[in-house]
Order: structure tokens, then sequence, then C-alpha cells
């Protein structure tokens, strides 16, 4: 399985994927991090396909765009994507939308 390299928060967020090799359809973002996210969904991927994704945030409402992420390992519905190429306007979305999640618990 793909080791993580950053924190990742839980979240459920809406979803939308799509790739050539793929139906377009949607899932749920259930944590992310600045590097990734784990997505819960129906469509069929398999470990290093590129996806292009965007996730809804409702809180503010706004719409992060990933141009290009990779899937780095899929357990049943759900599967892990690393974020290969996004703008550095969405990463900057991304990023506001990370720090205003709840912290993660710390570790005693």
């Amino acid at each position: 399985m793909y080791q993580r390299r950053c924190a990742r928060y839980p979240v459920h967020f809406r979803s939308a994927l799509s790739a050539p090799e793929i139906p377009e359809g949607t899932g749920t973002a259930t944590d992310l991090s600045i590097r990734g996210c784990r997505v819960q969904s129906f469509i069929p991927v398999i470990v290093g396909l590129r996806i292009k994704l965007s996730i809804d945030i409702p809180e503010p409402k706004t719409v992060i765009e990933v141009d290009q992420a990779v899937v780095r390992w899929v357990a049943g519905q759900e599967f892990g994507l690393e974020f290969a190429s996004i703008s550095s306007e969405q990463f900057e979305r991304l990023t506001k939308t990370i720090q205003q999640l709840p912290p993660l618990p710390t570790r005693s």
C-alpha cells in the first residue's frame, strides 16, 4: 500500500472524476491533504490510472480542480489519489480549505 507523506483530514466532500479509460462519475472524498485524498466511489479504477478530479467544498462554497491525480491504491470501493498536477490557483484554494478544517487530534 502507498505510504502517505502528509496529514490527511477527515472530510465528506462530493467529487467528480473523469478519464478516457473510465466512465465519468461521482464519488466522495473522505479525507484530504495537500498531496492527495481518499475517495469512495463505484467507478472502477486501477493503480496508476490518471484522472481529472473536482472536489466540491460546501463551506465556503468552492470547487477545487485537480488537473491530474494518480490512483496509488485501491481497496474495494475506495482508492487513494496523489495530486500530480494542480494549478497554483487551485493549490492555493486547496491550502486555504485545509487550513479551515478542524485540527487533527494530537497523539499522547
